[in-house]
């Protein structure tokens, strides 16, 4: 259906910064084409999966069921650009979010819910992060993680702390999630690397890639949040199907693939998100300096520890690139990590064939 849709639209992006240039998003760009043909074939569809009832099911959308959309978004577009400078001089009065509470307190479910519903601030409060509490950086991308490999394969329906209670059996902390990720991590069933050996930093593996992804997403959400909301948008950027896996509040992740393709697309959108990416953990590798660390010898080491994690990620996100380059990035809905329910071990598992197909009014 792509090319259907490429006759009669261009779909593109644009950055807008708030006065004192603190503040920006990224928004979809809708043109008409002028010669576009004035009929639409019937048979004309894009399929992937979207949640429903606290689960991802499959769906079909129509070329004009997308053409509604896009014009629909065209207007909220306008709407939003117009309204970006007092949005951002009200935006922390609207949210009582406090993202490092968030992740001290294992609550992976308000984390997403916030990156949707307050994406200023949020944008905000991520880098911040990076600059005062680099350590949270690495729980917060654990706590995601094991959120969209366990809804994955089992749904939204439970909460977050009961889900992972009933998963690792004993409530979280933030010293049982170290141990626990490591555990999922040394048991997985995942394929042995997601990208071509590379002589500097040797393989990477697919955790190490989810890791990045992850990571990328909560920028792409608060960065571009019409884009990231919207599944039309997406597929309009980046002529694939999106794919996704269901989270609380009725709100969705992208899977994998999906996160892949809107980075790596024809637009600024993906190349402003991995330049944020990569200012993130080089800002929090500097904070983490060892001319900066303190006197205990414990806490100094940790902290190297710390930093030496988020050069890893720096050098995965080049492996990546490079992968990307090349055609070689194996990270598809057909392989999408998650959480087996049975064995609790990571796998891959198919999201074109893992939930019922569902066909909604509207796709969002």
């Amino acid at each position: 259906m792509y090319q259907s849709l490429d006759e009669r639209v261009i779909v593109s992006t644009k950055q807008v910064a708030n006065a004192a240039g603190t503040d920006i998003t990224i928004l979809p760009v809708i043109f008409e084409r002028p010669d576009a043909p004035t009929s639409t074939p019937q048979d004309a569809f894009v399929s992937g999966t979207k949640p429903h009832r606290n689960k991802a099911v499959r769906t079909k959308t129509s070329l004009n069921t997308t053409l509604d959309e896009l014009a629909a978004l065209d207007t909220a577009v306008a709407e939003a650009q117009a309204s970006f400078e007092n949005a951002c001089v009200i935006a922390a009065s609207k949210t009582k979010m406090k993202l490092a509470q968030y992740i001290q307190a294992g609550e992976a479910d308000w984390i997403q819910r916030d990156l949707e519903d307050h994406p200023i601030v949020f944008r905000r409060q991520l880098r911040d992060l990076a600059v005062s509490s680099p350590h949270l950086l690495l729980p917060v991308v654990q706590l995601r993680l094991i959120n969209r490999w366990l809804r994955a394969s089992q749904g939204a329906t439970l909460p977050f702390p009961k889900l992972y209670t009933e998963t690792f059996g004993h409530s979280f902390s933030l010293e049982n999630l170290q141990t626990d990720f490591t555990l999922l991590d040394d048991a997985s069933q995942l394929d042995a690397s997601s990208t071509p050996p590379n002589e500097s930093s040797g393989d990477t593996t697919p955790i190490e890639v989810e890791i990045i992804l992850a990571m990328a997403e909560l920028i792409l959400g608060s960065t571009a949040p019409m884009v990231y909301s919207s599944d039309t948008a997406l597929y309009s950027l980046t002529a694939q199907p999106v794919f996704a896996i269901p989270s609380r509040f009725q709100s969705r992740y992208l899977a994998s693939a999906s996160i892949r393709h809107a980075l790596w697309g024809t637009t600024m959108l993906g190349s402003t998100v991995w330049d944020e990416l990569r200012k993130i953990l080089t800002v929090a590798v500097e904070a983490l300096n060892p001319d900066k660390a303190p006197a205990d010898p414990a806490l100094s080491l940790e902290l190297a520890k710390m930093r030496s994690i988020f050069t890893r990620w720096l050098d995965v996100m080049q492996v990546m690139e490079l992968a990307e380059e090349i055609d070689a990035l194996n990270i598809e809905p057909t392989n999408q990590v998650m959480v087996d329910a049975t064995s609790r071990r990571l796998v891959h598992g198919d999201l074109t064939e893992l939930w019922f197909d569902f066909t909604p009014t509207s796709s969002g």
